[in-house]
């Protein structure tokens, strides 16, 4: 089971997390159908209580807390889209069982900029809490 789940936080304030107050999953097709009216991704890292913000206007992304950013950090982007994935690994022995399995989750967004160029920018989030960030 994995220790990070998901918040996505609309234009009109509204949110729908991956687990709800009744306990019910709710699945990541949900968010993808209102990607239009996206503002901000979050994901949880439920042990330590970490977060990881994905700003979907300012094409930013923040670590456990939304910052007023310096001006090098802001740039002519358009087109900002969330990108949001997982990955299961399974760790086999050399007789092919399986011995562990872990998820890893993918975060970041893409987005056009003003020469309409497409850019990337991700980072990767393993199921305890560690982050690697890819250029």
């Amino acid at each position: 089971m994995s220790n990070i789940n998901w918040t996505a936080i609309f234009k009109d304030k509204s949110e729908l997390s991956q687990i709800d107050e009744e306990g019910k999953e709710h699945l990541f097709k949900e968010v993808q159908e209102k990607m239009s009216d996206l503002s901000f991704f979050i994901l949880k890292y439920n042990k330590n209580d970490n977060y990881y913000i994905v700003d979907i206007h300012k094409g930013l992304i923040y670590i456990n807390k939304i910052q007023d950013p310096e001006a090098e950090f802001i740039s002519d982007k358009f087109n900002i889209r969330l990108i949001y994935f997982r990955r299961n690994r399974v760790h086999m022995d050399n007789n092919y069982k399986e011995i562990d399995r872990d998820i890893i989750h993918f975060l970041g967004y893409q987005y056009l900029d003003k020469v309409g160029k497409n850019h990337k920018v991700i980072i990767q989030i393993s199921n305890e809490g560690n982050i690697l960030i890819g250029g």
